[in-house]
């Protein structure tokens, strides 16, 4: 299964970004954005991505394709809509990334 499900920027990433991108063009009165001002709330929306923020789409990537090996390929784990993979309840974010939480039900990578 090849798909946006196995890219960890597709997952998680650009979906996050893409939607601060438009939250932030909406900020100047719905007109139309010129090619500059684009590319400027683009940089704007990249340079507050956190590090925390690519560390659990790298996790939560981790934990998708573990799914699709367990289910052969299928994609029957999609029936509930996208998993989060409980990547939020299991990890904490730092000044630098993530770390585990301290509890006996996190699961490990």
């Amino acid at each position: 299964m090849v798909g946006p499900y196995t890219n960890v920027l597709d997952l998680a990433l650009f979906p996050a970004m893409s939607k601060r991108h438009s939250e932030k063009l909406q900020l100047y009165n719905n007109s139309e954005a010129t090619k500059q001002r684009t590319w400027e709330v683009a940089t704007q929306v990249w340079n507050a991505t956190t590090s925390a923020e690519v560390a659990r789409a790298f996790v939560l990537a981790y934990r998708i394709m573990g799914k699709i090996i367990e289910e052969e390929g299928n994609n029957q784990w999609l029936g509930d809509g996208t998993p989060h993979c409980n990547v939020r309840k299991d990890y904490c974010d730092t000044n630098y990334g993530i770390r585990k939480v301290a509890s006996t039900n996190a699961t490990s990578i």
